[in-house]
């Protein structure tokens, strides 16, 4: 007797990927309830996404393109490659650098890594609720929502 042969599923029959995006969604709703009444506070950092932009032809012809908002926002201090989330728990610094299944760290965000574990500061990249739940044990965060609590995608 053959072996049964196995279809290969049709791309519209597999479930659709999270998003970064998405995904730093899902694990902002599980911090708020993780580490709801606890000592401890955390914030996504704005850093990433697209910025609008103004280009300017000059009279020799050469079309310049800048971003008025990034110009602001890097006289402001923001720093390329700092990590999507931060958590502080009695004194302690935690990055979360939040990246989907096939996502990897840049060359800056590798550099952030270096320095903030050189500062003594927890860094971790995380792909999923279970992800962020073992940094946080790591240092020691009671946690008052276990992962199995949440459904993988709270955001669509």
């Amino acid at each position: 007797m053959p072996a049964p042969a196995f279809k290969k599923a049709r791309k519209s029959q597999l479930p659709p990927r999270q998003s970064e995006d998405q995904l730093q969604m899902t694990l902002a709703a599980y911090l708020d309830k993780a580490l709801a009444g606890l000592p401890a506070v955390w914030f996504a950092v704005p850093n990433g996404g697209a910025r609008l932009k103004k280009s300017v032809t000059s009279a020799d012809g050469r079309t310049r393109s800048w971003s008025p908002e990034a110009q602001k926002l890097k006289a402001m201090g923001v720093k390329p490659g700092v990590a999507d989330l931060v958590v502080i728990h009695c004194g302690e610094v935690i990055f979360l650098e939040v990246k989907t299944d096939k996502g990897s760290l840049s060359d800056v965000q590798k550099e952030f890594c270096a320095a903030a574990l050189a500062a003594c500061a927890g860094f971790y990249v995380v792909r999923s609720i279970d992800d962020v739940y073992a940094a946080l044990r790591a240092h020691s965060v009671p946690v008052r929502a276990r992962p199995s609590a949440h459904p993988a995608r709270l955001y669509d």
